[in-house]
């Protein structure tokens, strides 16, 4: 059973960073999703999360220079 229980937990968190990852694209553009995800790899980084936070510092940067 714990095999069962394991196969599904992945699969759920894949198909959540997938709608993550989705709603990143229809509200930033596949521009900069690629780029996010571009620079995960440089980093050796292949999680949703690192996206989003490489997003959050690009947006601040952009804040900071058109201010």
């Amino acid at each position: 059973m714990g095999f069962v229980k394991s196969s599904f937990f992945k699969v759920r968190k894949f198909y959540d960073e997938e709608d993550r990852l989705h709603k990143i694209l229809q509200s930033h553009g596949a521009e900069v999703l690629t780029e996010a995800m571009e620079e995960g790899l440089k980093e050796q980084r292949f999680d949703v999360s690192f996206v989003e936070q490489f997003l959050q510092g690009e947006l601040a940067f952009l804040v900071e220079v058109s201010r």
